[in-house]
């Protein structure tokens, strides 16, 4: 029998508010309906995974609402530090005059430079 091992991006964060590090209203409904589906499915899952980060787990409990598990945090699961790639690009990371676009548009950039190992 194949192991198999399913990634599932966190849902909808809060961006651009106090809290980033939490889902939206929307971001639950996203993960509660990815649950629904994946019971749907039949599939089973031996473990369900989500990194420390506040919307990680989030995620996790919102899918696990419809199938069998219990969620279980692992450490480096977490993303990279926007914050510290933006600063080390001489960006501010969130600067409230940017709009969604053009924040993401350097944090692309900031990130390419990372990757590339300039910052």
């Amino acid at each position: 029998m194949a192991t198999e091992l399913w990634l599932v991006r966190h849902g909808q964060a809060a961006f651009a508010t106090d809290d980033y590090d939490r889902l939206t209203d929307l971001g639950w409904q996203q993960a509660r309906w990815l649950g629904e589906h994946l019971a749907w499915t039949g599939v089973p899952f031996d473990r369900v995974l989500h990194g420390a980060l506040r919307r990680q787990r989030e995620t996790a409990e919102a899918i696990t609402e419809s199938i069998d598990g219990v969620p279980e945090e692992v450490i480096g699961f977490e993303e990279y530090s926007a914050e510290a790639i933006m600063k080390g690009a001489g960006l501010q990371d969130r600067d409230p005059s940017l709009t969604r676009r053009e924040h993401f548009r350097r944090l692309r950039g900031a990130l390419l430079q990372w990757a590339a190992g300039e910052i």
